[in-house]
């Protein structure tokens, strides 16, 4: 019997990002950054979560998450997770 006791380890870390507000939300940003993340393991596929539900409510449309991310290997024993955190500023200057 194989027993397997190491968590995934991710290949594609999350990195905090900062983009200035589209007026929509930057769905495709936030939807692009939340897929740039990868994970393998010796016990073969594995499964990738993440937290995100949604932005703190910021002025308009900005606002901050912290996203964790859980990859889980095809044992389905154990669990590796990373984090980080997307931010919407809006620094454009109105007349």
């Amino acid at each position: 019997t194989v027993v397997d006791t190491r968590a995934p380890v991710f290949t594609v870390v999350p990195q905090d990002l900062v983009v200035e507000s589209d007026g929509s939300g930057n769905t495709a940003q936030l939807e692009q950054w939340l897929a740039n993340v990868a994970a393998a393991d010796t016990c073969g596929d594995v499964t990738i979560t993440h937290d995100f539900a949604a932005l703190s409510d910021g002025p308009g449309h900005t606002g901050t998450a912290l996203v964790t991310w859980t990859a889980t290997d095809a044992c389905g024993q154990n669990k590796a997770t990373t984090s980080a955190r997307f931010t919407i500023q809006d620094t454009a200057s109105r007349p």
